[in-house]
């Protein structure tokens, strides 16, 4: 008797544990577990190739961090592997750091970029308080008239006022 309940207690748990349909083998759950694997490498690969991309090479010559300055075709190269790796699924934030370049300068960049203007302008501007050129000449005169007995630019200045000639 215990065993005609044992036979049909495994024929009822077979029974509900059956869907219709092709049921799945053994192998093919394991074709999927790899196919999963794959995937997941693939996406690690995907991100350590970005991180070699930005950490290693940075694709312009730069190694550390980036100078104060840089010409055009340095940050155009810098923004297109923040591009790549924004693309990649890293945040700004994550790139730069990677890149060491600061993220305020980078966004700064971006939009300098989108207004064609990545090329920066010439130090100095126009200077309001330059010496003239009569007033270097004047300079240069006492220099030579007075240098000898002042020895000092201070004394030079002072004496420059006193005779009236700058």
């Amino acid at each position: 008797m215990r065993i005609r309940e044992v036979a049909r207690q495994g024929a009822l748990e077979a029974l509900a544990s059956s869907k219709p349909g092709v049921q799945p083998t053994r192998r093919d759950a394991e074709l999927e577990a790899a196919r999963a694997e794959v995937v997941r490498l693939g996406e690690a690969v995907k991100e350590l190739a970005v991180k070699l991309l930005l950490v290693e090479g940075k694709g312009v010559g730069l190694s550390g961090q980036v100078p104060a300055r840089v010409d055009a075709a340095t940050k155009a190269g810098l923004l297109a592997l923040l591009d790549h790796a924004t693309q990649a699924g890293w945040t700004v934030r994550a790139a730069c750091r990677a890149l060491e370049l600061g993220e305020t300068r980078a966004w700064r960049w971006l939009a300098r970029q989108a207004a064609e203007r990545l090329e920066d302008l010439a130090p100095g501007g126009h200077p309001v308080h330059r010496l003239l050129d009569d007033e270097v000449a004047e300079i240069v005169w006492l220099f030579y008239q007075w240098g000898e007995t002042d020895r000092s630019h201070r004394k030079l200045a002072h004496r420059g006022s006193y005779l009236e000639r700058v």
